[in-house]
C-alpha cells in the first residue's frame, strides 16, 4: 500500500467468496488499513460469485453503506463460459 499512497493511485480491493466470510474479509481488510489508503480503493470485486446476484442481495447494497465503497460481483462461471467453450476447460480431479 506504501507505493500507492505515494502515487496517490486508487486500487481494487478482491474478496473471493469460495472460503465464505466474503464480508468480513472486506470489513477486515478496511479496519487493518489506513484511512488514506483505504480512501483510494475505488472498489470491490466479489470474486468467483456463483448463480444468479439476486441471492447475493442485500448484502452488497448494506455493506456499500458502511464502508462508503461500491461492490461488484463477479459470476465467474458466467464469464468463463462466455469465453471458451466447455472442450477448453481442464478438469482436475
Amino acid at each position: 500500500m506504501n507505493l500507492l499512497s505515494k502515487l496517490n493511485c486508487p486500487w481494487l480491493l478482491v474478496a473471493n467468496i469460495d472460503p465464505g466470510g466474503v464480508f468480513a474479509q472486506i470489513v477486515g481488510t478496511k479496519a487493518c488499513l489506513a484511512s488514506d489508503d483505504w480512501d483510494l480503493c475505488a472498489g470491490i470485486i466479489v470474486n468467483k460469485l456463483r448463480g444468479e446476484t439476486k441471492y447475493f442481495e442485500p448484502g452488497p447494497s448494506m455493506l456499500e453503506v458502511r464502508i462508503f465503497v461500491r461492490i461488484y460481483t463477479f459470476i465467474f462461471n458466467t464469464f468463463l463460459n462466455a469465453l471458451f467453450n466447455e472442450q477448453q476447460f481442464i478438469t482436475l480431479e
